[in-house]
């Protein structure tokens, strides 16, 4: 076990502690949002995406550790958002897969590609949540709708994800 940690702390890489750490500010973040719903808009702001796009760029998560705390991620998600379970964690382990993937193929040191990457992520999640629904329904209100949405959810997501990584350097 400590082998395990010092190896992990050589290679710059948090520990499970450090991340499940990580989580529960989210966790708490969410929390303090759903009793503030009314006043703070938080239908607009999804932090578990926050966390999940904060894992794999700032905290170099990937593979099955990435998706195992997406996972998580998504399903608490559902538990406070009273839709289908298993809703949110199909787009959060969206996100982490395909953060996952693009650590592996760019280099995403810069400061600069990471809040791209996660805007990018933002949008993911959102046309995974809502794009079939919005989809099937075939208006253009429908279209008007999801595009609203999602640049309210991206921008949103973004600051948050900008403040995010100025509190925990």
């Amino acid at each position: 076990m400590a082998r395990r940690r010092k190896k992990a702390e050589k290679n710059g890489k948090p520990t499970q502690l450090q991340i499940a750490g990580v989580f529960l500010f989210f966790l708490i973040l969410r929390f303090l949002l759903l009793f503030f719903r009314e006043n703070m808009g938080s239908r607009y702001t999804d932090i578990m995406t926050v966390f999940v796009a904060f894992a794999g760029l700032r905290l170099k998560l990937s593979g099955p550790s990435l998706l195992a705390w997406s996972w998580i991620a998504g399903i608490s998600e559902d538990m406070f958002s009273g839709c289908a379970l298993g809703s949110n964690a199909l787009s959060k382990l969206t996100v982490a897969e395909a953060l996952s993937i693009t650590s592996r193929k760019v280099e995403i040191g810069n400061a600069v590609v990471q809040i791209l990457l996660a805007m990018v992520a933002f949008a993911l999640d959102v046309l995974v949540k809502y794009g079939v629904a919005y989809a099937t329904l075939e208006t253009s209100l429908a279209k008007q709708v999801l595009a609203s949405i999602l640049m309210i959810k991206v921008a949103t997501g973004t600051i948050l994800y900008l403040i995010t990584c100025a509190i925990m350097r």
